[in-house]
């Protein structure tokens, strides 16, 4: 080989390390990405602070309870107004059984001396 084949092989070889070079700083910097990535989708022990995981876990709790609340309480006022409806049927009721009977006493009194006057 030539010196001048060297000297290009030689230049080649650089080229070849200092991409080499790059790449190795971009995967550096992909993994630096990636450990800040994990620091907050993971609980930290020594802080003691929750990562972003646990806090979508104890939201989706969070939203569950408050959905099941919700329910349990339309349900309960489904119940009252029920209740409420059966209650004025009741005394609906009891009030036109009443209204009757007064009417139906007053028109035997009325019956009776209407039958005496005339």
């Amino acid at each position: 080989m030539s010196t001048v084949e060297l000297e290009e092989l030689k230049r080649k070889i650089g080229e070849v390390s200092n991409q080499n070079k790059e790449l190795d700083n971009k995967v550096e910097t992909v993994g630096n990405d990636i450990r800040r990535i994990l620091y907050y989708l993971n609980d930290d022990p020594l802080t003691g602070n929750i990562g972003l995981v646990q806090k979508v876990k104890h939201t989706e709790t969070n939203i569950q309870v408050l959905t099941s609340s919700f329910m349990d309480y339309k349900q309960q006022k489904a119940i009252e107004k029920a209740v409420r409806k059966a209650q004025i049927a009741t005394w609906a009721t009891v009030a036109g059984f009443a209204g009757g009977g007064l009417l139906w006493l007053f028109k035997i009194f009325l019956t009776y001396f209407l039958a005496k006057v005339l």
